[in-house]
C-alpha cells in the first residue's frame, strides 16, 4: 500500500511538473476561480468551459498560459478584425465580470466603458458580425459590433497596457526579468525569402522600412541576396554600423551574441543579468513589438545606440539602452562574439510618456553613406505610425 502511494504520488507531481505556470499573478487567480483543469495547464484546451462558455487558453513563448478568456471571437477575427490584444482583453474582461469577488485594481473597471448596449452582448458575436474600430492615438479604442437586428455594441478600451496586460508595472517589469532569462539563446535562422524588399544597389535589398520618432530611428533591414535565391542580413566590415543595425535588429546569427542586460525598476532590487540578444529579441517578439535601432553617438571603443520595442496597440515601448563594442560587425563576421553588448532596460514605457527628447540626435550625421539614403532631409515631421498600426485601425478624434 506504502508503495502504491509513493507511485501515484510520484505520477501526480510529475503531471504537475510539466504544467504550464501563469504569466501573471491575475491570470493564476482566473484559473483558480474557474477550476481550470489539469489538462488545460499541459496543453490541452478543447471542451473547456465555465458556466456553459467555451474558454479560450493561449501559451506564450516560454510555456506559460498567458491568455484565460471566453472564447469569443474567431481565429480569423484575432488576426484581421481588430488588434489582437484588444480582443483579447475583451475576452478576458467578460469571463471576469463573471466571477464572483475576482475584483480588480483601482481604476481596473473603468479601463473599458460600454457607451451603447450591453457586455453580454459580446456572446451574440459570430463569424459574420461586423467589427469596426477607431483609435484616438496612445489614448483609446472604440470598437463597434454589429450583432443582430441593427443593433450595436459600442464598447470604448482605454489605451492602458497593465490594465490590458492584466498587471502593475512592478509586476510587469519582474516578467520582463524573468522571461527573457527562459527565451531560447539562439532564435531558429529566419527565411528571408518571404519578406517584400526593394533592391538598393547590386545583390543588395532593403526591407522593413520605417522609422519611430525621428527619421534615424529605423526598423531598416539591410539583406544580401546571393545568385541562388537565398538571402542572409547585409554583413560588411565596410559599412560596420549599418551592419550592426542588421544585427541588433534581427538577432539572425548561427551564434551568441552576449548581452549584460541592467534591467531598471521600480523597486529598489533591480538587477544585471548576463543572456543573449537573441533571448532579448525572442521576448519582443513574443509581445508582438517592432523593434526600431538608432545610433546617437560613438568614442574610440563602443558605439551609443538606443533600441526601440514598439507595442502600438498595447500602447507601450521597452526602450533599451546600448553601449556596443566597436568590434561588434568584425566579431559577427569572425562567428565568435565575447565582448558583451551592455544594456540597460526600461521596460513597458507608456506610449504618451515619449517623445524626441528619449533619442536626441547629434548635429552631425552618424550613418555613414555606404548606402543610398531613404530618408527624408532634415526639418521632417516626427514619423510616429508603423505598417502594422494601420492593418485595423482608422485614426479619431472624435470619440
Amino acid at each position: 500500500m506504502k508503495r502504491m502511494m509513493l507511485t501515484a504520488l510520484a505520477g501526480l507531481v510529475a503531471m504537475f511538473s510539466m504544467a504550464a505556470g501563469f504569466r501573471t499573478v491575475r491570470l493564476s487567480e482566473i484559473a483558480r476561480a474557474t477550476d481550470l483543469p489539469v489538462r488545460a495547464m499541459q496543453g490541452s484546451t478543447e471542451d473547456i468551459s465555465y458556466r456553459s462558455h467555451p474558454l479560450r487558453v493561449c501559451y506564450n513563448g516560454t510555456g506559460d498560459i498567458s491568455h484565460i478568456g471566453y472564447r469569443i471571437f474567431t481565429d480569423a477575427q484575432l488576426e484581421f478584425a481588430a488588434p489582437r490584444g484588444i480582443l483579447l482583453y475583451l475576452e478576458r474582461y467578460l469571463l471576469e465580470t463573471d466571477i464572483p469577488h475576482l475584483g480588480g485594481s483601482p481604476g481596473y473597471t473603468e479601463n473599458l466603458t460600454v457607451q451603447e448596449g450591453e457586455l453580454s452582448m459580446l456572446f451574440s458575436v459570430t463569424e459574420e458580425t461586423p467589427i469596426s474600430v477607431m483609435e484616438k492615438r496612445r489614448q483609446k479604442y472604440r470598437l463597434s459590433f454589429a450583432v443582430s437586428d441593427g443593433t450595436d455594441l459600442v464598447i470604448d478600451v482605454k489605451a492602458n497596457s497593465q490594465f490590458i496586460l492584466g498587471a502593475d508595472i512592478v509586476e510587469l517589469e519582474r516578467i520582463a526579468m524573468r522571461d527573457i532569462q527562459r527565451m531560447p539563446r539562439l532564435l531558429p535562422p529566419y527565411d528571408w525569402s518571404g519578406e517584400s524588399a526593394i533592391s538598393i544597389g547590386d545583390r543588395l535589398l532593403l526591407c522593413r522600412e520605417s522609422a519611430f520618432l525621428d527619421n534615424a530611428i529605423r526598423s531598416d533591414v539591410y539583406l544580401t541576396e546571393f545568385k541562388d535565391g537565398r538571402r542572409t542580413i547585409y554583413c560588411d566590415t565596410k559599412n560596420p554600423w549599418r551592419s550592426m543595425a542588421n544585427v541588433v535588429l534581427t538577432g539572425d546569427v548561427p551564434f551568441p551574441v552576449p548581452m549584460k542586460l541592467h534591467v531598471r525598476s521600480y523597486e529598489e532590487n533591480s538587477d544585471t543579468i548576463l543572456v543573449t540578444l537573441q533571448q532579448f529579441i525572442g521576448f519582443c517578439r513574443d509581445e508582438d513589438c517592432t523593434l526600431y535601432f538608432g545610433i546617437k553617438g560613438q568614442d574610440s571603443t563602443m558605439v551609443h545606440a538606443t533600441l526601440y520595442a514598439l507595442s502600438n496597440p498595447l500602447s507601450f515601448c521597452h526602450v533599451i539602452s546600448m553601449d556596443i563594442p566597436q568590434t561588434l560587425t568584425e566579431d559577427v563576421m569572425r562567428e565568435n562574439v565575447e565582448t558583451p553588448i551592455c544594456c540597460t532596460l526600461y521596460s513597458y514605457v507608456p506610449l504618451h510618456y515619449m517623445d524626441e527628447n528619449f533619442f536626441q540626435i547629434p548635429d552631425n550625421q552618424l550613418w555613414p553613406s555606404g548606402f543610398p539614403s531613404t530618408e527624408v532631409d532634415a526639418g521632417h515631421t516626427p514619423c510616429y505610425s508603423t505598417p502594422e498600426s494601420d492593418l485595423h485601425t482608422r485614426q479619431s478624434d472624435d470619440i
